[in-house]
């Protein structure tokens, strides 16, 4: 179902993720790259019994001050960051999220914690969120943590909001691009 896509790339975007193992969505601030994977996220969990699984890495929005140490779990540092505020915002607060997590149809994963994960053979949906602020080496190891049963959908805008200028040269998001293009 596109009833969600306002244009014809969303709809594109949203045929790639029901036919293909593999979507990259691409786009500015504001295109809807992360409102279409949350919603073929949720799509996929909803109707065809997958798990969604988050991969997300919170950089520090560019020239933002960083805050130093934060006290609290992974879980509620998550939460804080870019990628939880717009998970509370789209699944309606972090009461709709635990809920999903309990019930094992949810998991968010910080970057740093997902050496040694593996899908395994059970239908899941891994989205990693914020894209363009991975590098080929740890954009190499989260795809390696997916198995043939799994979807995969990338989201993230490298041109506009690349966060650290490491990201601008040795960009995952970019290269995932050039080598899967036009594969399923």
């Amino acid at each position: 179902d596109d009833s969600y896509a306002k244009e014809s790339y969303q709809v594109m975007a949203i045929a790639s993720v029901l036919n293909n193992q593999l979507t990259v969505i691409g786009g500015e601030a504001g295109s809807g790259k992360s409102l279409i994977a949350l919603s073929m996220g949720m799509y996929l969990m909803e109707n065809e019994g997958y798990k969604l699984v988050i991969f997300a890495n919170p950089t520090p929005s560019k020239n933002a001050q960083e805050l130093g140490f934060r006290k609290g779990s992974t879980y509620e540092k998550l939460m804080e960051s870019s990628s939880g505020i717009m998970l509370k915002s789209k699944l309606g607060g972090e009461d709709s999220i635990m809920r999903l997590i309990t019930e094992g149809r949810l998991e968010i994963l910080p970057m740093v914690d997902i050496r040694g994960y593996d899908t395994g053979s059970e239908k899941v949906c891994v989205w990693i969120v914020e894209a363009q602020n991975l590098d080929i080496e740890l954009m190499r190891l989260a795809l390696q943590r997916v198995t043939e049963s799994a979807k995969v959908i990338i989201d993230g805008d490298d041109k506009a909001q690349v966060d650290r200028d490491a990201y601008a040269i040795n960009n995952g998001m970019k290269r995932v691009s050039e080598v899967f293009r036009g594969s399923e």
